[in-house]
C-alpha cells in the first residue's frame, strides 16, 4: 500500500456512510417485504365457481329426472351412461383448472371429493339395473354432492371477496 492519500472519490463510500446506506436499503427491503399482502390461497376463479353452479344444476336435474323414471327402462343405468362421462369430462376440466393455480390444494380437494360423490352415484344407479335410480337410494347420494358442490362456491366467493381474481 503506498502512503499517498486517497481522495474521497476513490473510495467507494467512507466507511460509516456504507454502513448506513447498506442499513437503511436493508430495512427499505425488509418493510417493503413486511407490508406486501401475504396470499395463503389461491385468487378467486369464477370459472371453477360457474362451472360448479353448473355443474349443481345438471346433477340435481338429473336425479330428479331419474327418481321420477325410477322402475321404468328410460330410468335404467345404460340409456344414461353417457350422463356421467359428460359430468367427469366436466369435472376433470374443472379440477385441471384448479391444479394449475398455485395455493389452490384445497379446492382441487374439494373438486376430488366432488367426483368421488359422483362415482358413488353413478356406481348406485348402475347396481340398480333397470330398477334405475330409486329415491330411497339417490337422496343421499345427493346431498352429499350438494355439500361438495356448496363448499366449492362457498370457497370460491370467499376468495372473490379477498379481492383478487385467477386469469381467464
Amino acid at each position: 500500500m503506498s502512503n499517498s492519500p486517497t481522495s474521497v472519490l476513490e473510495r467507494p463510500f467512507p466507511s460509516a456512510l456504507g454502513r448506513f446506506l447498506t442499513l437503511w436499503v436493508g430495512l427499505m427491503l425488509a418493510t417493503g417485504l413486511a407490508c406486501s399482502p401475504v396470499r395463503l390461497i389461491s385468487s378467486y376463479d369464477e370459472i371453477v365457481d360457474r362451472g360448479t353452479s353448473d355443474l349443481h344444476s345438471r346433477i340435481v336435474s338429473f336425479v330428479s329426472r331419474m327418481e321420477t323414471l325410477s322402475g321404468k327402462p328410460e330410468g335404467a343405468y345404460e340409456p344414461n351412461a353417457a350422463f356421467y362421462d359428460d359430468i367427469h369430462g366436466t369435472l376433470s376440466t374443472l379440477r385441471l383448472r384448479a391444479r394449475i393455480q398455485d395455493k389452490n390444494e384445497f379446492t382441487v380437494t374439494l373438486l376430488d371429493e366432488l367426483a368421488s360423490n359422483v362415482e358413488r352415484l353413478r356406481q348406485l344407479h348402475e347396481l340398480g339395473k333397470d330398477r334405475g335410480l330409486p329415491k330411497a337410494i339417490a337422496e343421499p347420494a345427493l346431498q352429499a354432492i350438494e355439500t361438495n358442490c356448496e363448499s366449492i362456491i362457498k370457497l370460491e366467493v370467499a376468495k372473490r371477496r379477498g379481492g383478487t381474481t385467477a386469469p381467464n
